[in-house]
This record gives structure tokens, C-alpha cells and sequence, in this order.
């Protein structure tokens, strides 16, 4: 029985370029914080600037745990397909 072609080297180079997508998104720090401002804004665009931030980290894990996936779903597939070249060959047997 012909088996399914998983080319483990692809899976690995498309879930590390995802991985390398992900760590282009890095988070940043506010250049410099005026404290000493009193319009109203400042304080506003600091508060928003850290949850961009925050949000930004949470999609870089994200990202993170879906490139992981996808080289488990790899490996998970190679092993399944070789399982059941096996159990086939053996009933033919």
C-alpha cells in the first residue's frame, strides 16, 4: 500500500518561518513618557500603547503554539500513516 508523502522538512520550514513571523512582532517600549504633561491625551495614549502591547504579546504566543501545532500535527501524521501502513501490510500478509 502506497503510504502518504509527509515531508517533515516542510512542515519544519513553514512552522519555523511562522515562529520567525512571530518574533518580528515583538513588543516595544514607550520611547519617552511625558509624566509631566497635562493634556488630557497623554496619559490616554500611554494607557493605549501598553494594551496594544499586552495584545501584541498575546498573539505572539499565539502565533507561537499554532507553529508548534502544526510541526506535532507533522509528526503526528507521519506516525499515523506509518501505523497504518503496517497494520494493512499485515493483513495482506
Amino acid at each position: 500500500m502506497p503510504q502518504i508523502d509527509i515531508n517533515q522538512s516542510e512542515v519544519s520550514r513553514y512552522s519555523s518561518s511562522i515562529e520567525s513571523g512571530a518574533a518580528s512582532l515583538q513588543s516595544k517600549t514607550l520611547a519617552t513618557v511625558d509624566n509631566e504633561s497635562t493634556i488630557t491625551g497623554n496619559k490616554e495614549c500611554q494607557v493605549a500603547f501598553e494594551k496594544s502591547q499586552a495584545m501584541l504579546a498575546q498573539l505572539m504566543g499565539a502565533v507561537n503554539r499554532e507553529a508548534s501545532m502544526i510541526q506535532q500535527l507533522g509528526t503526528d501524521f507521519s506516525e499515523a500513516d506509518n501505523c497504518l501502513a503496517k497494520m494493512v501490510s499485515s493483513l495482506s500478509s
